[in-house]
């Protein structure tokens, strides 16, 4: 029933213990005035559904450590001009999904089912986009050379991932207010 709320510009579900899917939890047609949503630590599972990047003005997504798994829906991301902050930190790494190594004697913990696949190259030319952090998750790859990054972006973090390569040029010689691509498998020459 939120989806049918359609004057509601702000939806902060944040660290509740709230299970299922967002499954026609949104609806692009409905919630023309939804701006700001907060789903972090929860428990939520399924995927990120493109439905809501159709939100025409959605401007922050925040869904660190729930339990959400498969690949971002790059078509509809790539359509959302409104975003500014997206922050899907962790998205696999809720305390319901993670397997435990070694029970009872260390912390250590692997994720299965985890959100995967490529990151979208159009994530770093969204116009109005100054922050994107997509880190603590399976994305894999490597940032291409001739990446585009939009004039906006200024707090990127991709650190804790398993993504490859070489750090492009675009990103060695941007001014950054935060940039953080640790724990990755990223090698070659820093630029002075």
């Amino acid at each position: 029933e939120i989806s049918q709320l359609s004057f509601m510009k702000i939806l902060l579900l944040q660290d509740n213990a709230f299970t299922g899917t967002m499954e026609n939890l949104f609806n692009a047609t409905i919630q023309l005035s939804l701006q700001s949503v907060a789903l972090s630590n929860n428990q939520l599972t399924g995927v990120l559904p493109g439905e809501l990047f159709k939100l025409p003005q959605l401007a922050s997504f925040v869904a660190v450590s729930n339990c959400l798994h498969g690949t971002l829906p790059a078509t509809e991301l790539c359509l959302a001009n409104s975003l500014v902050s997206l922050v899907l930190d962790g998205l696999s790494s809720a305390t319901s999904c993670r397997n435990n190594m070694l029970p009872g004697i260390s912390h250590s913990y692997t994720i299965y089912n985890a959100v995967s696949g490529k990151i979208p190259s159009c994530l770093f030319q969204l116009a109005n986009l100054t922050t994107l952090h997509l880190s603590g998750n399976g994305f894999t790859g490597a940032m291409e050379e001739s990446m585009r990054i939009g004039d906006s972006l200024i707090d990127l973090s991709l650190s804790h991932n398993k993504l490859i390569g070489e750090i492009p040029t675009t990103i060695q010689q941007r001014q950054w207010h935060n940039l953080d691509l640790s724990y990755n498998r990223i090698g070659g020459d820093l630029r002075s």
